[in-house]
């Protein structure tokens, strides 16, 4: 006797419509879906990759803030304050060097509407290191009245 078993899976969504078929070993896949659909699941990876930036990227204005709040109430000096900054840059100093393409810039516009104080380009900028000439580049270069 042959313990031949299928599997059927199905979604049907408002934006995906799909059947898969699974022998165990094999699956298949057919199905139809909107284009915003696809673009979510393949800017999945670089979604978690700007997310993990923008919260490094507040852990160094946290930090800068933290290390502020000890210079005016006293307990380091102006000196110590400036050598804990140069030898620890990356701890407090956002840098603003990473292009941006345009694929990066709808997905960080995606994740900003759910990101607390991001009220402009200049913040949604400095929140994923975005340099301004890569902004400027990428969106004249989508422009459609060019």
């Amino acid at each position: 006797m042959n313990n031949f078993r299928m599997s059927l899976s199905v979604i049907d969504s408002e934006n995906i419509k799909m059947v898969s078929m699974s022998d165990g070993i094999h699956t298949a896949f057919v199905g139809v879906a909107d284009n915003k659909a696809v673009n979510m699941v393949t800017s999945m990876d670089r979604m978690s990759q700007l997310l993990i930036r923008a919260v490094n990227n507040r852990t160094r204005e946290r930090n800068y803030f933290k290390l502020c709040n000890q210079l005016l109430d006293k307990e380091i000096t102006d000196e110590e304050f400036e050598k804990e900054i140069d030898e620890n840059e990356d701890n407090y100093v956002l840098s603003n060097n990473e292009e941006a393409d345009m694929n990066d810039i709808e997905v960080a516009l995606s994740l900003c509407d759910y990101l607390k104080d991001v009220k402009d380009v200049d913040d949604m900028a400095d929140l994923f290191s975005f340099s301004d000439n890569s902004i400027r580049k990428s969106l004249i270069g989508n422009c459609r009245w060019r």
